[in-house]
């Protein structure tokens, strides 16, 4: 009987062979897992970081909203709080008194206002980017071991 090309060809491995691994098929120890672990954690971290400041303007660290209430009227404003001096200031005896011209308190409106949410909501993103911050640091503390 005459064989055809193809069949001499082929080459029949017998299933009870062992099959090397090659190199590049090599299971993956624990480490490498908790590595590729961590790298995907931190790209997943940057990446929703560049999402929270491509939604909204971000907060100044230590700034906080407060809310006062004005003197014969029925509603209380709201302003932006901060440690420091870092609001320009727009009054007249403002400027006189600080040499720098900026102060600590900012009017925002009307408390449950749209620009008083605004803030809130930029405040909100602030204080999420600070954590998200935080545990990059930490996964790249533990990645330069």
């Amino acid at each position: 009987m005459q064989r055809s090309p193809l069949e001499e060809l082929s080459i029949s491995i017998p299933a009870s062979s062992a099959v090397e691994k090659l190199p590049l098929e090599r299971e993956i120890s624990q480490e490498d897992s908790n590595w590729i672990e961590l790298y995907d954690r931190l790209a997943d971290l940057q990446s929703k970081a560049d999402f929270i400041r491509a939604t909204g303007p971000v907060a100044q660290s230590g700034v906080w909203i407060e809310y006062g209430k004005v003197s014969k009227r029925k509603f209380r404003q709201a302003y932006y709080r901060s440690n420091k001096a870092i609001f320009p200031a727009k009054r007249q005896s403002s400027l006189a008194q600080s040499e720098s011209g900026l102060v600590k308190r900012q009017y925002i409106g009307e408390e449950n206002s749209k620009e008083v949410k605004r803030a809130g909501e930029a405040i909100a993103r602030r204080n999420e980017l600070e954590r998200i911050g935080k545990e990059i640091k930490l996964i790249e503390k533990s990645l330069c071991k």
